[in-house]
């Protein structure tokens, strides 16, 4: 499991020219079995799918990995388009924390 690491999404061609996708990552090891996984997309590359491909993608290659049983993404309370992602990639709302939406996704 990496420590941390940041994998960009794809350039995707949008009104004819290539834009950056975004990127994912790990913000840190895992801790207790549990690790956080952040992610941002560049405006022309919302509402694509891609977030909620990449989120599930590297979601469930951590809860492959030995140890880890939870992956979880925090989100400000009105960023709606990220709660929705977290939503449609399996995450369930869990206790908020530092003013933040806390979701978790664990293993099965």
């Amino acid at each position: 499991m990496p420590h941390t690491g940041l994998g960009a999404l794809p350039d995707r061609p949008a009104h004819g020219r290539a834009e950056r996708g975004g990127g994912i990552c790990f913000h840190g090891p895992p801790l207790d079995g549990a690790t956080e996984i952040g992610f941002e997309l560049a405006p022309g590359a919302r509402g694509r799918g891609y977030a909620t491909e990449a989120l599930q993608a590297l979601a469930g290659w951590a809860l492959r990995q030995p140890g880890v049983h939870r992956v979880t993404a925090t989100t400000a309370p009105g960023n709606l388009p990220s709660q929705r992602v977290m939503d449609r990639a399996g995450f369930r709302r869990t206790e908020d924390a530092d003013g933040l939406r806390t979701y978790a996704l664990t293993r099965s």
